[in-house]
């Protein structure tokens, strides 16, 4: 099964969490820095020298993927499904994962967020 960074409105508590309730997640982090997007949602720039971005990954089934790619505008817009590095638990282990990040810098009138974690200013 694949398995999904999460950083922003998917996480557990936020708008988008209805996709993954009920599946396990793991504390991680992927490299890069977070931007408010449209409709003020985050947007994750990867960058292997940026700060560690928390999230969760989840493992899920191809038919949720599907849906998370029409939610995330795949192919559409600004966002597509990559393959990144992630750390989990405290020692940093690396795990391959799925994020829907933006892989360039976003257009004028996006801006870089000072925080590592979406749930401290999504509340």
């Amino acid at each position: 099964m694949p398995t999904l960074f999460l950083y922003g409105t998917s996480l557990p508590g936020q708008p988008d969490n209805r996709w993954i309730v009920g599946l396990p997640t793991l504390p991680a982090t992927v490299r890069g820095a977070l931007w408010r997007g449209q409709r003020h949602r985050p947007v994750l720039v990867p960058d292997p020298a940026g700060r560690p971005i928390r999230g969760v990954l989840v493992e899920v089934d191809f038919d949720r993927l599907g849906v998370m790619d029409l939610v995330e505008t795949v192919g559409d817009g600004p966002l597509r499904r990559e393959r990144v590095s992630a750390a989990h638990n405290m020692r940093g282990v690396p795990a391959e994962a799925w994020v829907f990040p933006m892989g360039t810098r976003p257009p004028r009138g996006w801006r870089k967020l000072a925080t590592e974690d979406w749930a401290q200013i999504a509340r």
